[in-house]
Protein backbone atom coordinates (compact mmCIF):
# COMPACT_ATOMS: atom_id res chain seq x y z
CA UNK A 1 0.00 0.00 0.00
CA UNK A 2 1.40 3.40 -0.98
CA UNK A 3 0.74 6.19 1.50
CA UNK A 4 0.02 9.65 0.15
CA UNK A 5 2.30 12.20 1.79
CA UNK A 6 1.66 15.93 2.03
CA UNK A 7 4.15 18.70 2.57
CA UNK A 8 3.78 20.76 5.73
CA UNK A 9 2.42 23.79 3.79
CA UNK A 10 -0.19 21.54 2.14
CA UNK A 11 -1.29 20.18 5.54
CA UNK A 12 -1.35 23.71 6.99
CA UNK A 13 -3.67 24.88 4.21
CA UNK A 14 -6.00 21.89 4.51
CA UNK A 15 -6.31 22.29 8.29
CA UNK A 16 -6.04 26.10 8.24
CA UNK A 17 -3.49 26.07 11.05
CA UNK A 18 0.11 27.15 11.57
CA UNK A 19 3.19 24.99 11.25
CA UNK A 20 3.62 24.96 15.04
CA UNK A 21 0.08 23.57 15.37
CA UNK A 22 0.96 20.80 12.90
CA UNK A 23 3.92 19.84 15.09
CA UNK A 24 1.76 20.08 18.27
CA UNK A 25 -0.84 17.77 16.71
CA UNK A 26 1.90 15.35 15.72
CA UNK A 27 3.39 15.43 19.23
CA UNK A 28 -0.06 14.61 20.61
CA UNK A 29 -0.27 11.65 18.18
CA UNK A 30 -3.18 13.22 16.25
CA UNK A 31 -1.18 13.55 13.03
CA UNK A 32 1.40 11.16 11.64
CA UNK A 33 4.61 12.76 10.38
CA UNK A 34 7.09 10.92 8.20
CA UNK A 35 10.68 12.13 8.06
CA UNK A 36 13.16 11.17 5.41
CA UNK A 37 16.44 12.91 4.91
CA UNK A 38 15.65 16.57 5.73
CA UNK A 39 12.03 16.47 4.53
CA UNK A 40 9.01 16.14 6.81
CA UNK A 41 5.66 15.01 5.43
CA UNK A 42 2.19 14.41 6.85
CA UNK A 43 0.31 11.25 5.92
CA UNK A 44 -2.95 12.03 4.16
CA UNK A 45 -4.64 9.20 6.06
CA UNK A 46 -3.92 10.82 9.45
CA UNK A 47 -4.96 14.25 8.14
CA UNK A 48 -8.28 12.90 6.83
CA UNK A 49 -8.90 11.12 10.15
CA UNK A 50 -8.31 14.40 12.02
CA UNK A 51 -10.61 16.33 9.67
CA UNK A 52 -13.35 13.74 10.23
CA UNK A 53 -13.05 14.19 14.00
CA UNK A 54 -13.32 17.97 13.62
CA UNK A 55 -16.38 17.85 11.35
CA UNK A 56 -19.20 19.89 12.87
CA UNK A 57 -16.84 21.85 15.13
CA UNK A 58 -16.02 25.54 14.72
CA UNK A 59 -12.81 27.01 16.17
CA UNK A 60 -13.34 29.46 19.04
CA UNK A 61 -11.80 32.42 17.18
CA UNK A 62 -14.16 31.90 14.23
CA UNK A 63 -17.11 31.73 16.65
CA UNK A 64 -16.03 34.99 18.31
CA UNK A 65 -15.84 36.74 14.91
CA UNK A 66 -19.24 35.41 13.81
CA UNK A 67 -20.90 36.55 17.04
CA UNK A 68 -18.83 39.71 17.35
CA UNK A 69 -18.01 39.04 20.99
CA UNK A 70 -15.14 38.23 23.33
CA UNK A 71 -13.99 34.91 24.73
CA UNK A 72 -15.52 35.92 28.06
CA UNK A 73 -18.94 36.24 26.44
CA UNK A 74 -18.48 32.82 24.79
CA UNK A 75 -17.62 31.36 28.22
CA UNK A 76 -20.73 33.00 29.68
CA UNK A 77 -22.95 31.60 26.91
CA UNK A 78 -21.45 28.14 27.48
CA UNK A 79 -22.12 28.34 31.24
CA UNK A 80 -25.72 29.29 30.45
CA UNK A 81 -25.97 26.22 28.22
CA UNK A 82 -26.56 28.29 25.07
CA UNK A 83 -23.31 27.17 23.38
CA UNK A 84 -21.65 23.78 23.52
CA UNK A 85 -17.86 23.95 23.83
CA UNK A 86 -15.57 21.00 23.16
CA UNK A 87 -11.85 20.73 23.86
CA UNK A 88 -9.99 18.67 21.27
CA UNK A 89 -6.34 18.49 20.39
CA UNK A 90 -5.48 21.28 22.81
CA UNK A 91 -7.91 23.77 21.22
CA UNK A 92 -11.44 24.86 22.02
CA UNK A 93 -14.28 24.46 19.54
CA UNK A 94 -18.00 25.21 19.50
CA UNK A 95 -20.42 22.77 17.94
CA UNK A 96 -21.90 24.00 14.68
CA UNK A 97 -25.37 22.97 15.84
CA UNK A 98 -25.26 25.02 19.06
CA UNK A 99 -23.88 28.07 17.25
CA UNK A 100 -26.62 27.89 14.62
CA UNK A 101 -29.30 27.58 17.32
CA UNK A 102 -27.89 30.65 19.08
CA UNK A 103 -27.75 32.63 15.82
CA UNK A 104 -31.36 31.66 15.06
CA UNK A 105 -32.43 32.80 18.54
CA UNK A 106 -30.60 36.12 18.10
CA UNK A 107 -32.34 36.70 14.76
CA UNK A 108 -35.81 36.14 16.21
CA UNK A 109 -35.26 38.03 19.49
CA UNK A 110 -35.33 41.60 18.05
CA UNK A 111 -38.71 40.90 16.45
CA UNK A 112 -40.09 39.67 19.77
CA UNK A 113 -38.76 42.77 21.54
CA UNK A 114 -40.32 45.06 18.93
CA UNK A 115 -43.66 43.26 19.20
CA UNK A 116 -43.68 43.73 23.00
CA UNK A 117 -42.89 47.45 22.65
CA UNK A 118 -45.95 48.04 20.41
Amino acid sequence: MNAVLLTLPQAERRLRVSRSTIYRLAKGKHLELVKFDRATRVTERSLNRLLAELKGLIPLDVTMRRLGCSRGKIDSLARQGRLERIKKFGSTYVTERSLQELLDAIETKPFQANAEAS
